[in-house]
């Protein structure tokens, strides 16, 4: 499976990309709108450490790690990502290679791949049936599988980020409100809504104070009937 980042305002067509030590690709469109680029890998990596090591304690004894080692390519130099243009970019792949270029060395893309991986993981390396191919933005209107790939991986950059009890999940992207930003209305068909779903399901909140399955995307339920 390979798909671009949900973390950029412009986006990239989707294409597969095959190989036999490289798995299927997913490639990457960039950082967040407007984030800074870390100093350096060092924070990248640094972040994204922080954010494994976090799913032991924070997730509650989650053991992230693979049974082989995940690898970070950093500066892509030799994948092109099945770019048309044959221009060096960023992506991933689900045997745990992650290709970046320095334009795109930020932690909140790293910590998005890295619930790729997760799953991945759990799902023993298996992907959301129609969830490459496509290109896709944050806000648009696409199928479940993708909404569901893309959605986790969106919800444990803000897992990462933000506190249970925190007043609103709306930064570093919007899946609070998702409308506010004129997110597609079929919400099982869209990433920030799928977020929102999997956020309304860990965060501290009760349905007195927010309306229960304000989302309902049905995107829980699926994942956990899918998991290996």
């Amino acid at each position: 499976m390979e798909s671009e980042s949900a973390l950029a305002a412009e986006r990239l067509p989707r294409r597969a990309q095959h190989g036999q030590q490289q798995g299927a690709q997913r490639v990457r469109a960039g950082g967040l709108p407007g984030e800074q680029r870390s100093g350096g890998i060092g924070e990248v990596h640094r972040d994204g450490m922080n954010f494994w090591e976090s799913l032991k304690t924070k997730g509650e004894g989650i053991d992230p790690v693979p049974a082989t080692s995940l690898s970070l390519h950093y500066p892509n130099t030799t994948n092109t990502c099945k770019r048309s243009d044959k221009k060096l970019w960023s992506c991933a792949s689900t045997d745990g290679n992650i290709w970046s270029i320095p334009a795109h060395a930020t932690g909140s893309v790293l910590k998005h791949e890295l619930g790729h991986q997760l799953q991945f993981k759990f799902w023993n390396g298996q992907v959301p049936d129609n969830s490459s191919g496509l290109s896709h933005t944050l806000t648009g209107c696409y199928n479940a599988g993708l909404a569901l790939s893309e959605g986790f991986a969106n919800f444990m950059l803000m897992w990462s980020n933000l506190d249970r009890n925190a007043a609103s999940a709306s930064s570093p992207m919007n899946i609070e409100r998702p409308d506010f930003g004129g997110a597609c209305t079929t919400k099982n068909f869209n990433e920030l809504w799928v977020a929102g779903t999997f956020w309304d399901f860990y965060d501290s909140f009760t349905p007195s104070t927010r309306a229960p399955c304000r989302r309902c995307t049905w995107a829980e339920d699926i994942f956990t009937q899918n998991k290996q």
